[in-house]
């Protein structure tokens, strides 16, 4: 009879705190779990609660806690933690529950319970009280050689649903990284527009992908340039709980987003881990963003370390992809076992909220400083680590984003040695010697160089009518065309005798530029045809703003120089002449050390004898082909 009267009771209780639906034969969700740490280790429990029928069901109505049997002294202690004993599903019932691995006595426990309860009941030190309520009980027994024991064990079940493409997926020859841009200065001192140029360009050899620290501003201008340069962005307004500067950060991501400028808009950065927002509000800013989208297609996230995420399951439901924020590092891990600690976590959140798409929107390995546990900083450390987080990207389809591009000396205030040192180039945007020698590095410088000016069409005689077969220039011509640098003026001539314009010349060094670089730039026209080559030269430094003024006017023969010297870099304009006199160039203009340069590199022999320049001369497109093919197969450059 009393047993009859305890199983009525337990009946009278489910019916109060669970909807009515829930209680359908089979509907009762139950959990499978899908990772535990074995005894000694650190880490979560990660699972899936779901219906045996397969029916839908609210998650929102069911909480999950562990207890931590502590047999030695006959306790039981709810986890997380005392003051919150339980996680939340998320919208696709995935959960992930932690407790302190640095306390011995739970890490070694070997006996854990997994209740799944209403979400009315709030769990305490009762745990027999808690046991009642629970909907589901799995028991978790562990042995101090490794073994792990499950009951009752179930398969979480697969989703019959094709898996949409993601959003950020890796390349297998290109990066993604986080780019900070203050090599110089800091934050709040004016950011010169050369270091944001300077620095994407460099890191558009070898990236795809670039997220940046804020959205308005002095980082204003880099979404554009970034753009331009053929790189993904993702966009990131950041927060710091200041109403009007988080307003305007707002407003400006949704405007990079909606001009094309960012792929991704990530709404903060750590403001959780900094506690600069609460969670609701956040949320709230997540929003904001989301409805003044113009393509709902744009993803909007936030990033944040592991653990808030794992904390805060409505901002994960929030989120359209999941980026997260690892450091093995900081918990000295050595690097060793570095790559397995961040899969780990990622595995981890992965397993929290099994429909979202996970990102590791950080991680790197500090090249100096002291070390911390059994990491130690340095380079060839961070080399090690890069090469297998690349392995693993690939592998796993996880997309990585490196932190930091560069050196930000600027750091060492607030974080020490380590925070001036997380970069894969120094401050000076050399990429250091360990990175160098990876074999993704080598294979990305491999991919630069002249080699890459190819035939890509042919060029037959009569092509051009007024290119006749004796004349000096048929030979510059037929390869400026075959290799894809100039084209002729329509109707059947080249023109090689009239004068070019500043946008030919721009347009040229811009091929020049993407092929030498071997990237696919697109050059989008605006107004005029070529807007999109003007706004590419810009954003590479090759041009300045006032070069771009008026650029329909016929160009003389320095700028010519200037745009072609800074189309290619330095090593491709090897000297093959001693350094020579140049009769109308003193060293004191501008333009000098771009004709300096094409001379020693046997590109430019002057207009005479002499070897005279004639800087402010127009110069034909003929003279121009021969300038552009010397400078882009040394083969054929002037000999001595």
């Amino acid at each position: 009879m009393k047993r009859k009267l305890c199983v009525l009771l337990t009946t009278l209780l489910l019916a109060a705190l669970l909807p009515v639906s829930a209680l359908a034969a089979g509907r009762t969700p139950v959990l499978a779990l899908t990772s535990v740490p074995a005894c000694g280790e650190r880490g979560a429990i990660t699972g899936l609660a779901f219906t045996q029928d397969g029916s839908a069901f609210d998650p929102s109505a069911y909480r999950v806690t562990l207890y931590v049997e502590l047999t030695q002294w006959n306790s039981f202690w709810p986890k997380p933690s005392l003051e919150r004993p339980y996680v939340a599903l998320s919208s696709e019932g995935g959960f992930a529950v932690s407790y302190d691995g640095s306390i011995a006595s739970d890490r070694e426990a070997t006996s854990l319970h997994v209740l799944l309860l209403p979400a009315a009941f709030t769990p305490g030190m009762d745990y027999a009280a808690a046991e009642q309520a629970a909907v589901d009980h799995v028991h978790i027994t562990r042995t101090a050689d490794g073994g792990v024991t499950v009951s009752p064990r179930r398969e979480a079940p697969t989703s019959d649903q094709v898996d949409s493409p993601a959003v950020l997926p890796p390349a297998a020859d290109r990066l993604a990284l986080n780019v900070g841009f203050y090599t110089t200065g800091a934050p709040g001192g004016g950011l010169d527009l050369a270091l944001i140029r300077d620095q994407l360009e460099a890191v558009a050899d070898y990236a795809d992908t670039v997220r940046l620290y804020g959205a308005s501003g002095e980082l204003y201008p880099a979404y554009e340039i970034a753009h331009t340069l053929g790189l993904k962005v993702i966009g990131t307004a950041w927060l710091s709980g200041n109403d009007a500067a988080d307003k305007k950060e707002l407003d400006a991501l949704v405007e990079h987003c909606n001009k094309g400028y960012a792929c991704v808009a990530c709404v903060g950065s750590e403001t959780l881990y900094r506690g600069d927002l609460t969670p609701e509000a956040l949320i709230a800013d997540m929003d904001y963003v989301r409805t003044r989208l113009e393509d709902p297609s744009i993803p909007v996230t936030t990033a944040d370390v592991l653990g808030r995420l794992l904390d805060n399951v409505a901002v994960r439901d929030a989120c359209d992809l999941l980026m997260a924020n690892s450091y093995p590092y900081w918990e000295g891990v050595p690097v060793s076992g570095a790559v397995d600690a961040l899969a780990g976590a990622m595995r981890t959140l992965q397993a929290a909220s099994p429909g979202k798409e996970v990102v590791v929107s950080e991680t790197g390995w500090p090249t100096e400083g002291a070390g911390v546990g059994a990491a130690k900083a340095g380079t060839a450390e961070a080399a090690q680590f890069f090469a297998a987080v690349r392995a693993w990207s690939l592998s796993s389809g996880t997309q990585v984003l490196w932190f930091d591009a560069a050196d930000e000396p600027w750091k060492a205030a607030d974080e020490g040695v380590e925070g001036a040192h997380w970069g894969m180039m120094d401050s000076g945007l050399a990429l250091k010697r360990d990175f160098a020698e990876t074999a993704f590095f080598r294979a990305a410088a491999a991919r630069c160089g002249t080699d890459n000016f190819t035939k890509t069409l042919t060029y037959t005689d009569g092509l051009f009518r007024d290119v006749a077969e004796g004349a000096w220039y048929r030979d510059n011509v037929s390869a400026v065309y075959e290799i894809g640098l100039m084209n002729g003026k329509g109707g059947g001539v080249f023109d090689p005798l009239g004068n070019i314009s500043m946008a030919e010349v721009i347009t040229i060094a811009c091929r020049m530029h993407d092929v030498y670089h071997a990237r696919s730039v697109a050059y989008p026209a605006g107004a005029k045809w070529y807007d999109g080559y003007v706004r590419y030269a810009l954003a590479t430094g090759m041009l300045s703003d006032a070069q771009s003024a008026d650029v329909e006017r016929l160009a003389t023969r320095a700028e010519v120089a200037e745009l072609l010297a800074a189309a290619l870099p330095d090593e491709a304009y090897a000297a093959k002449t001693g350094a020579r006199s140049i009769p109308d160039v003193t060293g004191e203009e501008r333009y000098a050390a771009a004709v300096r340069r094409l001379y020693a590199a046997g590109v430019v022999g002057g207009v005479d004898a002499a070897g005279t320049f004639a800087p402010a001369r127009s110069i034909t497109r003929a003279e121009v082909a021969a300038i552009a093919t010397r400078a882009s197969i040394p083969a054929l450059r002037l000999q001595g």
